[in-house]
């Protein structure tokens, strides 16, 4: 994991994010960080004028350049220490777009950024940047929530479904990361109250057990299960400040757009209500 991507739009929110970054970038050894600002251009309604006013693009470009250039510069001097190069770009263009090429231009392994609440409904209609960003670029998106401070990762617990496991790890990417932090895996299942016959029988429960056990072998984990028939944030949530995790694992599934756009996600929920970092990958 060498290079990391911190999206920033200058806030306090993406601040914290960034310093989550290098922090992390010092655990598993990345040489770079790279901030990316993205910008459009925004259409002025002037009653006074017939026409709409439209924000000349060069004037925007170069108020652009200069927030990236003022935010390198001032990571750059807090954390000269680091070892970690910290450039950045400025670039126009929607945010998931500009991401996606700039995965492939700069060989980005991992997207860093953080994310802010907006009520009901933002969450569930609408989203975020973060939500979007996640939902559509092929590479991990960690994010990070608002008051998240960066403890060194020893723990994660990969929240998620047994019923369609074995078709949906991204076993490359979980490789990855776990094999540069060194961290133990948890695998949490939530579930609702099991029936007598379930807890008799655990195979019942694990579904295809056996193909799952397998897939993850080489990560020595260890499985759990938790009855969640409330709410599935509320029991991840605290089973992880039970084990003390630093980091859950989301596996985001892929749905068509309205699916996506309108009914709410185990993973959109935990990246909105999570305290600890939520890292979403790509089945």
């Amino acid at each position: 994991m060498r290079t990391l991507l911190v999206p920033t739009d200058f806030s306090t929110t993406a601040q914290n994010a960034a310093i989550y970054a290098i922090a992390l970038g010092k655990q598993v050894h990345a040489n770079r960080l790279l901030f990316l600002h993205t910008y459009e251009l925004a259409v002025m309604a002037d009653p006074m004028m017939p026409i709409t006013a439209v924000q000349d693009i060069e004037t925007v470009k170069e108020a652009a350049e200069k927030h990236v250039e003022n935010c390198i510069n001032e990571f750059r001097l807090s954390h000269a220490k680091d070892g970690i190069i910290i450039n950045g770009i400025a670039e126009y263009g929607s945010l998931s777009s500009v991401i996606s090429n700039i995965i492939h231009q700069q060989e980005v392994d991992l997207v860093v950024m953080g994310i802010t609440g907006g009520g009901a409904m933002v969450e569930k209609l609408i989203g975020s940047n973060t939500i979007n960003v996640a939902s559509n670029v092929k590479i991990p998106v960690l994010i990070i929530p608002p008051h998240a401070l960066f403890t060194p990762i020893e723990k994660m617990v990969l929240a998620c479904d047994f019923e369609s496991l074995e078709k949906s790890l991204p076993l490359h990417w979980m490789s990855t990361i776990i094999q540069e932090t060194h961290a133990e895996l948890l695998v949490l299942n939530v579930e609702k109250t099991h029936s007598e016959m379930d807890l008799q029988f655990p195979s019942r429960i694990f579904g295809e057990s056996s193909e799952v056990h397998r897939l993850l072998d080489k990560f020595n984990p260890s499985y759990h299960f938790v009855e969640g028939n409330d709410s599935f944030t509320h029991a991840v949530n605290h089973f992880l400040e039970e084990k003390g995790a630093q980091i859950v694992i989301s596996v985001a599934q892929h749905k068509n757009f309205f699916q996506k756009l309108f009914m709410g996600s185990h993973t959109r929920n935990l990246a909105f209500h999570t305290k600890i970092p939520l890292l979403v990958m790509h089945q």
